[in-house]
């Protein structure tokens, strides 16, 4: 996924690009994420995130980069889905199953669908999605839209657990990659505030 991105800067000018990386690593595991690197301490985790990211850019951490927030934060699985859109997506394939899957397991606990089934009437659809929530059957019903992914089924996702105080939030499309995390309505506002996150309206 190495789109070429572009739009608003998310970061705030610190003196050195590592002083800018630890103070993202102790922002954001306020917010909850790197979970898995709970054992390391934030300066390790700032070595750990630079490495990683040295090594699939080929090039340092660059805190101008508009989009650097995104960059660092697809390292944790556990909170990030960044995917592309164009994803396959056909009859024989069940990628909003897959889809589905996936962004449970970003949600913290949050949303767990079962017994999910994906019904296709033919190769250009009618698509009917089924899944189970809280004893419930919810059916989302994504446009065909040739291989891409409708990302507009998290609206009726967000439904679901709409009591809860959390969402799937959107990042603002800049390509045809797709950013998704699960955020409390304060996280969002948080972000959108101190690191100029600017989020899709759904």
């Amino acid at each position: 996924m190495k789109s070429k991105l572009c739009g608003q800067p998310s970061t705030t000018e610190l003196s050195s690009p590592y002083e800018w990386l630890l103070q993202f690593v102790t922002f954001f595991r306020k917010l909850g994420f790197f979970p898995e690197y709970a054992a390391l301490s934030d300066d390790e985790l700032a070595r750990k995130l630079e490495s990683l990211h040295e090594n699939e850019w080929g090039e340092r951490i660059d805190p101008q980069n508009p989009f650097i927030d995104l960059l660092l934060l697809r390292w944790d699985k556990t909170r990030v889905w960044w995917e592309d859109t164009e994803a396959d997506v056909c009859r024989e394939n069940k990628v909003y199953t897959q889809t589905l899957q996936e962004w449970a397991s970003i949600s913290n606990g949050t949303f767990i669908p079962e017994h999910i089934q994906e019904k296709w009437e033919d190769e250009h659809g009618p698509i009917t999605v089924t899944f189970t929530y809280h004893q419930q059957e919810i059916q989302l019903h994504p446009h065909y839209l040739d291989d891409y992914i409708d990302i507009d089924i998290l609206l009726p996702i967000n439904h679901c657990f709409r009591h809860s105080g959390k969402e799937f939030a959107l990042y603002e499309a800049f390509d045809q990659t797709a950013f998704i995390v699960m955020l409390t309505s304060e996280e969002k506002q948080k972000l959108h505030n101190e690191r100029k996150w600017r989020f899709a309206t759904m």
